[in-house]
Parts: structure tokens; C-alpha cells; sequence
């Protein structure tokens, strides 16, 4: 934990004795990022991105319930989802055409 990081006075624990930071990676997955997400950056810029994204899962539902609400007969089902693939910086190109 920092150091000088004080207790919460509603905290389930009286010491922070055993008490262990999460990692990364497990931040990571708490915010729903595949687990085979390849982050790059210092460990402070992956930490940002982590601690300043939307969870992934919570996208797909609000675009889920955006499709279903707007009665697209398309709409993205959530349980049916297509594999996750992360794009290189190269792919954002070629899908906008920004070559």
C-alpha cells in the first residue's frame, strides 16, 4: 500500500497488515480487458489507461441495450458476441482510411 495511506474509518480491517496491492493484471481483468490484452507504456501510462477506461463488458451492454431500445433488428447480442481482436494502430488506419 502507499506509504502514509490511512484506513478508512469504514474499512472491513483494522490493520493493513497482509494487506497487498492489486497487481496490473488484475486490474486489467476487474475492468473486463481480455486477458490476452497486450498494454504498452510505462507502468504509470498502463495503470492511467486501466484505471481510466470503461469497462469493456459495460460497453457491450450499453451498445446492446442502445440496439434493442432503437428496435434495430442488428442489434448486438450481448451472448452472442464475436471474438474480441485488438487492433494495431496500423488496423485504426485502414478501417478509416487515414493513410
Amino acid at each position: 500500500m502507499p506509504k502514509g495511506y490511512k484506513l478508512h474509518p469504514g474499512a472491513p480491517v483494522d490493520s493493513l497488515e497482509g494487506i497487498r496491492p492489486l497487481t496490473t493484471k488484475e486490474r486489467s481483468m476487474i475492468q473486463t480487458f481480455p486477458e490476452d490484452f497486450d498494454f504498452s507504456g510505462t507502468k504509470t501510462n498502463i495503470e492511467q489507461m486501466i484505471g481510466n477506461a470503461v469497462p469493456v463488458n459495460l460497453g457491450y451492454f450499453i451498445a446492446d441495450a442502445i440496439f434493442r431500445f432503437s428496435g434495430d433488428e442488428r442489434y448486438f447480442n450481448v451472448e452472442k458476441r464475436p471474438a474480441v481482436r485488438q487492433l494495431s494502430f496500423f488496423d485504426i488506419l485502414d478501417t478509416y482510411s487515414l493513410k
